[in-house]
């Protein structure tokens, strides 16, 4: 059984933990982005000789995030998909802490934002 699936199988490796992937924008934070990497990493089990061309890589990020930040926290899901069939996913988590922007912070971020 398991001479088989050496046989007949592959595994790739698509994304390292800890790549990071995409960065999101991040409301009222004293940095305005964040960068989301995998927590994990995502792999994909292949029959031989199929091909990843028609494998695309999805990612799903909530519509609005505000600060504070922690690294660590789940921020979004990167999946990779074929046709309808979602072949693995993994948790994108922040890289780094983002505190919240102050009062002051906040009216000067306004005021530039206005200026310019």
């Amino acid at each position: 059984m398991l001479n088989y699936g050496f046989a007949n199988y592959i595994g790739k490796v698509m994304v390292e933990a800890g790549e990071e992937i995409t960065a999101v924008r991040v409301n009222r934070g004293r940095e305005q982005n964040v960068a989301l990497a995998a927590q994990e990493q995502l792999a994909v089990l292949l029959k031989k000789g199929q091909s990843l061309d028609d494998v695309e890589q999805q990612v799903e990020l909530p519509s609005k995030i505000f600060a504070p930040v922690q690294a660590g926290d789940q921020l979004g899901i990167l999946k990779l998909v074929r046709g309808n069939e979602v072949l693995a996913q993994v948790d994108l988590v922040a890289t780094v802490d983002i505190p919240k922007l102050g009062l002051f912070g906040t009216f000067v971020r306004l005021l530039q934002e206005w200026l310019g």
